[in-house]
């Protein structure tokens, strides 16, 4: 089941778009398919997502066996596709109730290709009560090899549950400010939002990072920051260090990330799109960087 709040299927361009109502959506138990659901767009494939957003809650609930992928502009980026300068205000909820993979992005589900110059401030909470992996992340649920983040922040509250007690190696949480799985590149992103872990017992082992919850031997992490406290460690409860709100509001953070902006955009290519520069703007986002637009 695939299902947008302005478009369900996208090959071609969707821009300048928003979604501003409700989306709640439950998969039956005997459906064969993955649950596909999106506050913009259900499932990008070789399509472009620019400059849209959401402001509707959102609420999915899978009881298949089958994959679910949730996001607040897209649940699926597949391969050659692009999204771009968009951004999130809702609150999203998923659920899953069957064994397999749940997958929940402030932004984007799962991605293959490129997600950048996007935030979310929406706050997160996802559930799963049978033995399968829940992966989480304040942009995007898991970024795969092929798969570029840049130029994104996150201060939406992620929570993520497991209520399995069943051992097995696919009993896990796996959660992050930026990505809950990582295995292609993350680069110039930070994080503010808290990150919260909750399950039955001991038995749900959890990865879970101020930057990416779990990452694999391709994923690289370039320029990203998380604040001191919002999680344990930056990948995986290690790696990346946090820093300060004082250092996060300095203008050092503003020179370090707008450099970035700065090569990206003097080197477009016909497929790229133009990234906004970040600011520190008095009295908004408690003195944190934005996008300008």
């Amino acid at each position: 089941m695939t299902i947008g709040g302005v478009s369900a299927y996208n090959s071609g361009t969707v821009d300048s778009c928003y979604n501003d109502g409700t989306i709640n959506s439950t998969q039956s138990s005997t459906a064969t398919s993955s649950l596909y659901l999106g506050g913009v767009n259900g499932y990008n494939n070789a399509g472009t997502i620019t400059s849209c957003y959401n402001l509707g809650s959102i609420s999915g609930t899978q009881n298949a066996n089958a994959g679910a992928y949730i996001g607040a502009i897209s649940s699926y980026n597949n391969t050659n596709s692009i999204i771009a300068n968009c951004y999130n205000n809702g609150n999203i909820f998923a659920t899953h109730n069957s064994t397999n993979s749940l997958i929940t992005g402030g932004i984007v589900g799962r991605s293959f290709a490129k997600l950048e110059n996007c935030y979310n401030t929406g706050s997160i909470s996802t559930t799963h009560n049978s033995y399968y992996n829940n992966q989480l992340g304040g942009i995007i649920g898991r970024n795969e090899s092929a798969g570029t983040v840049s130029n994104c922040y996150n201060i939406g509250t992620l929570t993520a549950t497991s209520n399995s007690s069943t051992s097995n190696t696919y009993n896990c949480i796996f959660s992050g400010g930026i990505s809950g799985t990582c295995n292609g590149s993350l680069s110039y992103c930070y994080n503010l939002g808290n990150i919260i872990n909750n399950r039955v017992n001991s038995t749900p082992y959890i990865n879970t990072g101020g930057i990416s919850g779990n990452k694999s031997s391709t994923a690289t992490f370039t320029s990203c920051s998380y604040l001191t406290g919002t999680a344990a460690g930056g990948v995986n409860s290690s790696a990346v260090t946090g820093i300060t709100a004082s250092n996060l509001t300095a203008s050092s953070i503003l020179s370090s990330l707008n450099s970035q902006v700065t090569t990206h955009n003097a080197n477009l290519t016909s497929t790229d799109k133009t990234w906004n520069t970040w600011a520190i703007q008095s009295g908004i986002n408690n003195n944190y960087p934005i996008l300008t637009k």
